[in-house]
């Protein structure tokens, strides 16, 4: 389980813990959903093992990959090719190298596959919505600003922000792992 010095919009500790500024550990990055966010789980493995081509111009950090904002559209164009459908993501702002802020309300995530839906064709509508919701955030969102709502002084000191975006690639393996509400394919 992700290790979080906040908790979630619920309430709830230890899982989905928004908004928040993170402390990494050696524990893998695991996601389930609950409540419509994308959240943290101990049995689910996401991004453990993305092939190169999809991780072109990312970082990994704790076993989750965030890519530089100029490189996250290659990224999506590629992914359904390779067999991967996007679940969203958020935007990180990293501050030090041991130390990054979720500002967890600028989130691009894809709607739920239909049941009728083939892996492919969800595949490819998944990364489409996730790009559409990105470059709609990149457009209209003030990131000064946004970073100021932390309200801390370690923000207030960094020289300039650096903001990437953290997003989920699963393959349809790992899709059916996670189990969104029964959902066979």
């Amino acid at each position: 389980m992700g290790s979080y010095e906040s908790t979630d919009r619920n309430g709830d500790e230890g899982i989905c813990q928004f908004p928040s500024r993170r402390r990494y550990t050696n524990n893998p990055a695991q996601v389930s959903l609950k409540s419509g966010y994308l959240c943290y789980s101990s049995t689910i493995p996401m991004n453990d093992s993305l092939p190169p081509e999809l991780t072109q111009g990312a970082i990994l950090r704790d076993k989750e990959y965030a890519w530089e904002l100029s490189d996250f559209p290659q990224a999506l164009q590629r992914a359904p090719a390779l067999g991967y459908a996007c679940l969203g993501g958020q935007f990180w702002f990293i501050v030090s190298d041991v130390s990054l802020y979720e500002p967890f309300w600028l989130e691009a995530n894809s709607s739920d596959k239909l049941a009728d839906e083939t892996w492919a064709a969800y595949a490819r509508r998944s990364c489409e919505e996730v790009l559409f919701r990105f470059n709609a955030l990149l457009r209209e969102t003030d990131f000064r600003e946004a970073a100021g709502k932390f309200g801390t002084d370690e923000i207030d000191r960094a020289p300039g922000p650096h903001w990437m975006f953290n997003a989920y690639f699963v393959t349809e393996s790992e899709f059916l792992s996670l189990n969104f509400g029964g959902l066979k394919t």
